[in-house]
């Protein structure tokens, strides 16, 4: 049992990778410096940070990127092509459980690829996890498949719902040495995170299986 978990987002240029992430978190979200919070289920939520545009579009080692990066679970776009191996090869060597969404046939994509890289193989003999999905279909049913997934590697390693915990716990400090309170807008907010449960489930089928 890993650490540290990758979630590599696979496919072609225009294959649907960035469409994936500004789904997955309900917002336009770019490559930052800091982590960012996503939201899983029944009000629990987890850092982690995004390499949203590949390191192999943008020709940079992602070693690089992630050298001075502590945070537990890493969401990457990859590219693919053969410097592809650059970027896994990294998250071996650094003991990250892995688990690659691979978008084939990508958006842009005249239909399904060959594996010419052999990247199943590999992905098979590092013990990873792997799917494969169509880009060109609707993104909310692969995102939730990350969400099911980031979830459930979480919840055995992280104290999820103390986040959520603390966040209420700060704003009641803030009202009783503010002189603030929580606008019912929050408790809300608050309430409704908290009774949401996942629908999803991760699946098999024979044309996408997870491995």
């Amino acid at each position: 049992m890993g650490n540290r978990l990758f979630v590599g987002v696979l496919g072609n240029r225009n294959s649907g990778k960035s469409t994936t992430w500004n789904t997955l978190f309900g917002a336009t979200v770019r490559t930052g410096q800091n982590t960012r919070t996503l939201t899983l289920y029944g009000g629990e939520c987890v850092e982690v940070f995004l390499i949203s545009g590949s390191p192999e579009e943008r020709q940079l080692y992602a070693g690089d990127i992630l050298e001075n990066q502590k945070c537990r679970i890493i969401l990457c776009s990859i590219q693919y092509t053969e410097t592809l191996r650059q970027t896994l090869n990294y998250v071996v060597e650094n003991q990250f459980d892995i688990f690659v969404q691979w978008l084939n046939p990508g958006r842009s994509d005249a239909g399904e690829s060959y594996d010419r890289l052999g990247l199943l193989p590999w992905l098979i003999g590092h013990e990873a996890s792997f799917s494969m999905r169509d880009g060109k279909g609707a993104p909310q049913n692969r995102t939730e498949e990350l969400r099911q997934f980031i979830h459930s590697w979480a919840k055995a390693r992280i104290s999820l719902k103390t986040k959520v915990y603390r966040l209420l716990a700060s704003h009641q400090r803030g009202s009783l040495h503010g002189g603030l309170s929580m606008s019912s807008t929050l408790i809300g907010s608050a309430l409704r995170l908290s009774t949401r449960r996942s629908i999803f489930m991760l699946y098999q089928t024979p044309t996408s299986p997870i491995l």
